[in-house]
């Protein structure tokens, strides 16, 4: 029997593919803890980093608009979802 991963779990959980950019963040650092409620969705490394460095959304999003993420406000309702505000 296949074992199911953690990315094929947020998929199920999305009901879609993730995309090759998407990140699946483990919210307690215990990747084998594949939990659904471990689990939590990053559009990008960049932002997969920024929770592992321990950076707020509203810093996120100042720097995102800085830099190469122009765009950023069009994922702003995804990027709410994915720091629970």
């Amino acid at each position: 029997m296949k074992k199911i991963t953690y990315r094929e779990l947020m998929e199920m959980k999305l009901n879609r593919k993730l995309l090759p950019t998407e990140i699946v963040h483990h919210v307690n650092g215990d990747h084998h803890d594949n939990r659904i409620e471990n689990l939590q969705l990053c559009n990008n490394q960049q932002e997969h980093s920024c929770i592992h460095n321990g950076k707020d959304l509203n810093n996120w999003l100042k720097e995102c608009r800085n830099n190469t993420f122009k765009n950023a406000t069009k994922h702003l309702s995804r990027i709410k979802k994915t720091f629970k505000i």
